[in-house]
């Protein structure tokens, strides 16, 4: 789905001194890496899916940055080739929705929308984005000695964390889909066969709380069917809107809380499965 809600939000630029990450080559494919301190060869990964706006966002950098100080060697690799939209893109939608923006600038705001995503959306799909993250982290697993693999996606990525689940082949040990929008329910969620962790935003206007609802039953229903239980959670985040754990304000207290909840309790959910494979 085309929407608005993909590129809503605002860009961390003041983080953007303070990275420490750096782009390498991974399986042929451009990649920021961060690495944590006073750990040479880190054993776990946490590879990041990225939203709409690719892997040189800030944002999802920092995030990056916050999993490498965690202990974790963090990855991510680039989806697009170049064809994601700018990150200025936030500013136009925001101001599509400012009531104190003049019409012309609202005219203007809307296309940049529709000149950037329609052909986005034609350019790129989330099953090519699978393999190139599942031929990353093959590399990641036979060359630098990762033995443990968690995925993180937002937005389009989230929806990636959903294919890789699925697949009982794919190089993940565990899942966090953060506003995955684009899922088939109740049968994406039926077919995930790895431990999976759903961050939802309240205000997503693509998945609901009836939604919700879906997939928690669903899961429950894997859970009781299994001898061995299956590991999942699913955080509802009232009054978030879709994006908020990457791209939410971070100068609005309420907002840049939940993004700090969505990530400690994903870093969390990490560390309980990557526990449970030693």
């Amino acid at each position: 789905m085309t929407s608005i809600a993909c590129c809503g939000g605002s860009e961390d630029t003041a983080l953007l001194a303070n990275l420490i990450g750096n782009e390498e080559s991974i399986a042929n494919t451009p990649c920021y890496v961060a690495y944590p301190k006073q750990q040479i060869s880190p054993s776990t990964c946490v590879v990041i899916g990225s939203d709409v706006f690719g892997y040189k966002l800030i944002n999802t950098r920092a995030i990056a940055d916050k999993f490498a100080s965690e202990g974790h060697l963090a990855v991510i690799p680039d989806l697009f080739g170049g064809t994601e939209p700018p990150s200025n893109l936030m500013v136009s939608i925001d101001n599509l929705f400012n009531n104190k923006c003049s019409v012309f600038a609202k005219i203007y705001a809307f296309s940049r929308f529709m000149w950037y995503l329609p052909l986005f959306f034609y350019r790129n799909r989330r099953t090519t984005g699978a393999i190139t993250i599942d031929r990353v982290i093959a590399e990641l697993r036979a060359k630098r000695g990762i033995k443990k693999v968690a995925f993180q996606g937002y937005c389009w990525g989230g929806a990636i964390a959903v294919i890789l689940a699925k697949n009982p082949n794919s190089g993940i040990d565990v899942a966090c889909s953060a506003d995955p929008g684009v899922i088939k329910l109740p049968e994406d969620v039926q077919q995930i066969v790895k431990p999976i962790y759903f961050v939802l935003a309240g205000e997503d206007i693509t998945i609901k709380e009836h939604h919700r609802k879906i997939i928690e039953e669903t899961l429950s229903g894997k859970d009781k069917s299994l001898s061995d239980g299956f590991f999942y959670k699913v955080d509802w985040f009232k009054g978030a809107t879709h994006g908020f754990a990457v791209r939410g304000k971070e100068s609005d207290p309420v907002v840049s809380n939940m993004r700090q909840e969505a990530f400690q309790n994903a870093l969390s959910f990490f560390t309980t499965v990557f526990n449970k494979l030693s």
